[in-house]
C-alpha cells in the first residue's frame, strides 16, 4: 500500500517516486539560495571595485580583504562607508583620480570603520580617508589617526571641534568651564571645571595626544584650560573638519 505523502499516481509512469510538495518547496529553496549567492557576488563586486580604488592594486590580489571574517553587520557598515566616502569627496569637490593609500594605513582604517556603529563617527572615517586619497593634500596619512579615531566618541569628536575653532588667545589656551555649550571669555572662568562627563572626555583627548592640560599651582594638571596639540590639529584637519577646495 502507498501512502499519499509517500508516491503520487502518475498516467506516464504509475507512480512517482517523490511527492510535489516536496519538489516545490526544494525548488523554493533553491531560488531562495540563488538569491542570496548573487546578493553576495553583487555586494562583494562593489566592494572589490571600492579596495581596488583604494588600494591601487588588481582585485585578485585584494580579493581576500574582503572576506576576512566579515560578517553581514560588518559587509554593510563597508558598503555604507563607500557611499559615504563618495559623498564626501563630491562635497569637497574630489572629483579627479584618487592617491592609493598603504595597506597598513588603508586596511586598519576600513576594519574599524566596519565595526563602528555610530554613522556620524563612521562619516569620520570616509572624511579621513577622502583625505588620504586625495593627491592634492598634504596630509600624510598616518595610522594614529585611525588609532586616536578609535578611541573618541560622539562627545570627544565636538569637544575637539570646537578647541580647534576657538577664538584666538594668548598662548592658544581654551577655557572649557562651560563646553560644550559655548567657549568662555571669562578670566573668573579659568580655573572651573566643565561638567564630569565633559572633563572625562577632555581626559581622553589628553590620553590620545589631541590636547595638553594646564598646570596648576599644585604640580598637577587641569583641562579646564587645555592647549591643541600639533598631533590634534593634523587629525581634526584630516577627519573632522576637512577644509574644502
Amino acid at each position: 500500500m502507498y501512502s499519499a505523502c509517500s508516491s503520487i499516481p502518475d498516467t506516464a509512469s504509475g507512480f512517482r517516486t517523490k511527492p510535489v510538495p516536496e519538489i516545490e518547496e526544494t525548488a523554493k529553496a533553491t531560488q531562495e539560495v540563488a538569491k542570496t549567492a548573487g546578493k553576495a557576488i553583487d555586494a562583494r563586486r562593489e566592494l572589490g571595485g571600492f579596495f581596488s580604488r583604494i588600494f591601487g592594486g588588481s582585485l585578485e590580489q585584494l580579493a581576500g580583504i574582503g572576506e576576512d571574517h566579515l560578517t553581514v553587520y560588518r559587509r554593510t557598515r563597508q558598503l555604507r562607508l563607500a557611499k559615504r566616502y563618495e559623498e564626501i569627496r563630491k562635497e569637497l569637490g574630489l572629483d579627479g583620480e584618487t592617491k592609493p593609500v598603504e595597506l597598513k594605513f588603508g586596511v586598519p582604517l576600513i576594519a574599524a570603520a566596519s565595526l563602528e556603529n555610530d554613522d556620524g563617527l563612521q562619516d569620520l572615517y570616509a572624511r579621513l580617508l577622502a583625505t588620504a586619497t586625495n593627491p592634492d593634500s598634504k596630509m600624510e596619512a598616518r595610522r594614529a589617526f585611525v588609532s586616536i579615531l578609535q578611541d573618541l566618541g560622539p562627545l570627544e569628536v565636538l569637544l575637539i571641534d570646537k578647541i580647534y575653532s576657538a577664538p584666538n588667545t594668548p598662548a592658544s589656551v581654551v577655557r572649557t568651564g562651560r563646553f560644550p555649550e559655548h567657549h568662555s571669555t571669562n578670566m573668573d572662568d579659568a580655573n572651573a571645571l566643565p561638567s564630569a562627563d565633559v572633563e572625562l572626555a577632555l581626559w581622553n583627548l589628553v590620553r590620545v595626544g589631541c590636547i595638553e592640560p594646564a598646570g596648576t599651582y599644585g604640580g598637577g594638571s587641569t583641562v579646564a584650560v587645555v592647549t591643541l596639540t600639533s598631533l590634534g590639529r593634523a587629525f581634526v584637519e584630516a577627519a573632522v573638519n576637512v577644509p574644502l577646495r
